[in-house]
């Protein structure tokens, strides 16, 4: 019975996102409106001994590059779109200012929103079924000055909202405390968010078998729930 459950399950998933797929057919430049979905991963270039966060309050720094988040369509050219989900790398420019994004904010941009490319060598990182396996069916890649945070945000505090601001508050206080790229090593263990982890200490770690420490274990898992319980059943 949980195989057939799982079975059930699993080609439900697979025409969802057949129905994805379907929501933007094709790929000519228009106006979209998103939501953030997820905490944004945010990119700019650090050094040993870095405290940089890349927010300077509710903006973004100078020197961030990048802007990435999982988003949900919601418009195209003002008409409402079925769900679907796109991952949008929002790029900035130091001389244009932007507001930090968090879980809820809707952004809107001019541009494509594309079905992700899929490996094009054996053994190449296949981005389309990484993807595929998330439920994302489309990418998005927003130049600086086309994209634009909306005023307003959510209307009320939401669990997922809370917890995005607490993971935000939580990297924040690795910065200010830790140099990089020691920071960026415990934001990975911690709160298993790899990008800020230079790429020669990921070698390291596949070199040494000891790779499965930069992300979020089950034995972490395991410690906070068993904290949870102790402090519950007390």
């Amino acid at each position: 019975l949980l195989t057939l459950l799982l079975f059930g399950r699993m080609l439900g998933a697979q025409r969802a996102f057949e129905a994805q797929g379907e929501v933007v057919p094709d790929a000519k430049p228009a106006s979209y409106s998103v939501r953030v979905l997820e905490e944004p991963q945010v990119f700019l270039p650090r050094e040993a001994g870095d405290h940089a966060t890349g927010r300077e309050g509710d903006r973004y720094s100078p020197r961030v590059t990048q802007v990435r988040a999982l988003c949900l369509l919601l418009t195209r050219e003002g008409v409402a779109l079925p769900p679907a989900k796109v991952r949008c790398s929002f790029k900035l420019s130091p001389g244009l200012p932007c507001s930090v994004l968090s879980y809820g904010d809707r952004v809107d941009f001019q541009g494509k929103v594309l079905r992700p490319r899929g490996a094009l060598n054996p053994g190449q990182f296949d981005y389309a079924a990484y993807l595929r396996n998330k439920g994302v069916a489309f990418t998005a890649y927003p130049e600086a000055g086309t994209w634009w945070k909306l005023p307003g945000g959510p209307a009320r505090l939401s669990f997922l909202r809370a917890c995005a601001s607490l993971k935000r508050s939580t990297e924040g206080a690795l910065c200010r405390h830790l140099d990089y790229p020691m920071s960026a090593l415990l934001d990975g263990i911690l709160l298993g968010e790899k990008s800020g982890i230079p790429r020669d200490m990921v070698e390291d770690f596949f070199l040494t078998g000891t790779v499965h420490i930069l992300a979020v274990s089950g034995l972490m898992t395991a410690f906070v729930s068993g904290a949870l319980f102790f402090a519950l059943r007390r």
